[in-house]
C-alpha cells in the first residue's frame, strides 16, 4: 500500500484494477446461484446461521483442493476458481453484515452459550 492510499482511506477504490475477465467468470457464478436458487439468497435471514454461513467456506476451500487435484471446470460448465472466490465474496458480503465466521461450529455454540 503506498502512501496515497494510507492517508485517503475515505475515497472510493479504483474498480478498474481488479482483474475484469475473472470477475466476468465469478459473475457468471453468481449468476447461475441466482437462477438455480434467488438472487442473493445467501442473505436471506434463514441462510445466515453459523452453520450456513460456514458452508460457503468449507465450499471455497473444497473447490481450492478441487482445483488442486486437477479439475478445473465443475458440473455447471465454470471453473472451479470462480467458484471458490464466488463463495468467498459471499462470505465477505456476510462478514460487512456483521455475521460470525467460525468453522468450529461446536465452540462456536458453546461460546454462544456463555454470552
Amino acid at each position: 500500500m503506498n502512501s496515497e492510499d494510507n492517508t485517503n482511506q475515505s475515497r472510493k477504490p479504483d474498480l478498474t484494477r481488479l482483474p475484469m475477465q475473472a470477475l466476468y467468470q465469478v459473475a457468471n457464478v453468481i449468476q447461475h446461484g441466482d437462477e438455480k436458487y434467488t438472487r442473493s439468497d445467501w442473505r436471506s435471514t434463514y441462510k445466515r446461521t453459523p452453520e450456513r454461513i460456514n458452508d460457503h467456506l468449507r465450499a471455497a476451500i473444497g473447490h481450492i483442493a478441487e482445483f488442486l487435484d486437477g479439475e478445473e471446470i465443475d458440473e455447471s460448465g465454470h471453473h472451479k476458481l470462480a467458484h471458490a472466490a464466488a463463495r468467498l465474496l459471499i462470505l465477505l458480503d456476510l462478514k460487512s453484515m456483521g455475521d460470525d465466521i467460525c468453522l468450529d461450529l461446536l465452540t462456536y455454540e458453546k461460546e454462544k452459550e456463555k454470552a
